[in-house]
């Protein structure tokens, strides 16, 4: 579909949603639990031995990896010598701390770890109006009509921060209209027990700009457990 008005050149517009599970009689007691605010820190031979002492091993045993799928491993080792490569020690240790918790921590549960479907057209056309909207609201160029997010975003490596646009009351109908395409993702054919999901929020529009690229990384494990990126418009 093609729309007379553009976004800025080179731009790509999406909104982001995440859920998360749907409590099952899970409860956590806070009683007796104490905490002390201490400053400490562990030296690096005291480290090494407990290390050791955990009886920790590297690299990963295949055994380690969830789910434990020839694929899976192939795919997890893979990044992890890609990580081993990167010359910064700052970004080194971010992208061992992502690839871990990705390959050995976090449960999976899908089938593929990603997917690409058709989002509903009424909610995509609405979205779509709602950001066009926003632009005939003012003259000059779109990029001057939008706001920079207010929080720079690490795992964004771009020169021109991305521009947001607010999108209110369809935030919640976005979560709604797609939460039953997430399930159906989640629950194939090889799942044991129904995974039930529950909308935690929805962000955006994020306009990103031209030379942005979106690093590896790894979104919030207690909130973020299914996330879908929903494509919105993009400039010619």
């Amino acid at each position: 579909m093609r729309h007379s008005l553009h976004l800025p050149r080179h731009a790509n517009s999406i909104l982001i949603l995440a859920f998360c599970l749907l409590p099952n009689a899970l409860l956590l007691s806070r009683r007796h639990c104490f905490f002390i605010p201490v400053e400490a820190g562990l030296v690096e031979h005291e480290r090494v031995a407990d290390y050791h002492k955990r009886n920790y091993t590297w690299p990963p045993l295949d055994e380690e990896y969830v789910p434990n799928t020839e694929g899976w491993r192939r795919i997890m080792k893979r990044r992890l010598e890609q990580v081993q490569r990167i010359e910064d020690r700052g970004d080194m240790y971010n992208g061992w701390v992502a690839t871990i918790h990705t390959g050995l921590i976090a449960p999976n549960f899908t089938e593929y770890g990603w997917a690409v479907t058709r989002a509903p057209q009424g909610l995509l056309d609405e979205l779509v109006s709602s950001l066009h909207g926003a632009l005939h609201d003012h003259r000059g160029p779109a990029s001057r009509n939008l706001d920079k997010e207010d929080v720079e975003t690490t795992c964004i490596d771009t020169p021109n921060r991305p521009l947001y646009h607010p999108i209110e009351s369809l935030e919640r109908r976005a979560l709604l209209e797609l939460r039953p395409i997430v399930e159906a993702w989640v629950n194939h054919d090889k799942r044991e027990k129904r995974v039930h999901l529950i909308g935690n929020n929805a962000y955006g529009l994020r306009i990103y700009q031209n030379q942005s690229r979106l690093n590896m990384h790894v979104d919030k494990s207690s909130t973020h457990v299914i996330s879908a990126i929903l494509h919105v418009d993009h400039d010619e």
